[in-house]
């Protein structure tokens, strides 16, 4: 005989495992120090695409008065303004990705604690059918 309270326990858990494949359980994988420290690498090559990308758009975007002014343009302070702009933007995203990923990670943890109480409920299920002697459907592991 079928058990609907498992059967709707078995369908909850499948629909976490299939909304959550990508985040919690993927998220799950990592200690946090480890998720965080990937995101903040994968944000400094991203940071430093896209500033590269923002300042090829600036130069193309000015390239008439550059062209015009490049002999009075003093290149050591330009050199500076661009690294120490380029070192700020990575500095603030590199803040903001830090706090995102933490605030991820404590809600993938939330929700793998809640589906480890879950699976632990139905394993419970399973074991309550057993004592009572009941066939579970489930198949014994052989010794």
């Amino acid at each position: 005989m079928l058990d609907e309270k498992r059967i709707r326990q078995m369908t909850k858990l499948a629909f976490f495992e299939k909304k959550e494949e990508k985040n919690a359980l993927r998220i799950g994988r990592y200690f946090r120090s480890d998720y965080i420290g990937k995101e903040l690498l994968k944000n400094f090559f991203l940071a430093s695409i896209g500033y590269i990308l923002v300042l090829a758009v600036a130069v193309l975007y000015h390239i008439e008065w550059l062209l015009d002014e490049i002999d009075t343009i003093d290149l050591q302070f330009a050199a500076g303004c661009l690294i120490a702009s380029y070192l700020c933007f990575l500095a603030v995203y590199s803040i903001a990705v830090y706090v995102i990923s933490t605030i991820r990670y404590q809600r993938a943890q939330k929700k793998l604690k809640w589906y480890g109480k879950e699976l632990d409920d139905l394993q419970n299920m399973y074991e309550e059918q057993e004592k009572s002697g009941k066939k579970s459907g489930r198949r014994r592991k052989e010794t």
